[in-house]
């Protein structure tokens, strides 16, 4: 009698487990750069689209977008990389931080002023770093501009470092 009932619900978790795929870490060689925030890896034979987690880049027809996604390119195209999977988003893409070396280029991306921390993906991240200055406008002294994009670290603005 025991055997009937515990049978039953024990399938069906071996079943839901075996079904969901596991995150695992993987290396491979960085094959393109879609934006400052995406890239696609080869993995094997496969080519596996990786959104960085945690921040967000402008997007390409946004003012830096073009830069963003040069500092990614420059940074990481043609170079092997290890992404440590976090997650899988609504286009199927891999979320995952990017290594490349002992680096963090999620990071990176972010201190060099591409990109910002998206709390509302990455809630538990603190170790992006908070904005230093409110907006306001080009300051030419620090060669930082301060511009809107949709999502910002300190509300709806981020800091742009001008090259």
């Amino acid at each position: 009698m025991l055997r009937r009932r515990f049978l039953p619900p024990c399938v069906a978790a071996v079943t839901i487990l075996l079904a969901v795929p596991a995150l695992a870490d993987f290396t491979g060689k960085v094959v393109a750069v879609a934006d400052g925030d995406t890239l696609t890896v080869l993995r094997g034979s496969e080519q596996v689209k990786v959104r960085f987690d945690g921040i967000d880049t402008p997007e390409k027809k946004q003012p830096f977008g073009t830069k963003a996604k040069q500092f990614t390119a420059d940074a990481c195209f043609g170079k092997t990389v290890t992404i440590v999977e976090k997650d899988e988003d609504r286009y199927g893409r891999t979320i995952g931080v990017v290594m490349l070396g002992g680096r963090n280029l999620n990071l990176s991306i972010v201190q060099a002023g591409y990109g910002w921390w998206y709390r509302e993906y990455a809630p538990k991240t603190t170790s992006l770093p908070k904005p230093k200055r409110r907006p306001g406008k080009l300051d030419s002294a620090s060669g930082e501009m301060r511009t809107p994009f949709p999502r910002g670290i300190g509300g709806r603005d981020s800091v742009i470092h001008l090259l």
